[in-house]
C-alpha cells in the first residue's frame, strides 16, 4: 500500500507517515495537512506547510464523525482553491481519513455514498471504513450532505449508537453479577 495516493486532482488520501516526509509533500505540492487522528503528528522541517488540522477521533464505530464533516469540508476546499494540494490522513489510511474524504466527494460531487467509496477504492483499495463509519456517511447522503443536531437522521443516528451502548453496559453488568 503507498503511503498516499491522490484521490482526485490535488486531494491525496494516505497514511501515517505520508505527512512526515517532505519530499514526497513537495513532489505533490501539499502544503495542507488534515489530520484525523489522536497522534501528534511531525512534520518535516525541508518542506512548506500552509495549514495542519487535527480532528481527534478515534476509529471507533460509535464515535461521531458526523460533526466534523462540515469543518473538514471547508478545510479542503480551502487548500484546492489556493491551487495547492492537500492530504487527509489518519494511521492507515483506510478507515477515518477516507470517511472524511468520502463525504468530501458525497458533498462536491453529489455522489451516493457507494459512488464515492468505490471511486477511492479504484485509486486506493485499501480504502475500508468501518461499519459506524459506512452507517454515519449513510446519513449524511440521506440528509443531503447537511447535518446539524437536529437532522432527524443524526438524532435517530445517535439514539441507536446510544441505545447500544446502553444494551453493551448492561450486558456487562449481567455478566457481573451472575
Amino acid at each position: 500500500m503507498n503511503a498516499l495516493d491522490e484521490i482526485i486532482d490535488g486531494l491525496y488520501l494516505g497514511n501515517i507517515f505520508s505527512p512526515r516526509n517532505g519530499r514526497i509533500l513537495k513532489a505533490a505540492n501539499i502544503k495542507y495537512i488534515l489530520s484525523v487522528t489522536h497522534d501528534t503528528i511531525s512534520l518535516p522541517n525541508d518542506h512548506e506547510i500552509v495549514a495542519h488540522r487535527r480532528i481527534e477521533v478515534e476509529d471507533y464505530g460509535d464515535v461521531d464523525i458526523l460533526e466534523h464533516f462540515e469543518e473538514a469540508n471547508k478545510f479542503i476546499d480551502t487548500a484546492l482553491l489556493s491551487g495547492s494540494s492537500v492530504l487527509v490522513h489518519c494511521v492507515q489510511g483506510a478507515s477515518r481519513s477516507a470517511s472524511f474524504v468520502a463525504a468530501y466527494l458525497m458533498q462536491k460531487r453529489g455522489w451516493s455514498r457507494d459512488e464515492a467509496l468505490q471511486f477511492m477504492r479504484s485509486k486506493r483499495p485499501a480504502v475500508n471504513p468501518n461499519q459506524g463509519f459506512l452507517e454515519q456517511l449513510e446519513v449524511y447522503q440521506k440528509s443531503d450532505c447537511k447535518v446539524t443536531a437536529e437532522s432527524p437522521g443524526y438524532v435517530d443516528w445517535v439514539k441507536r449508537r446510544d441505545e447500544a451502548f446502553a444494551k453493551q453496559m448492561q450486558e456487562m453488568q449481567d455478566t457481573k453479577v451472575t
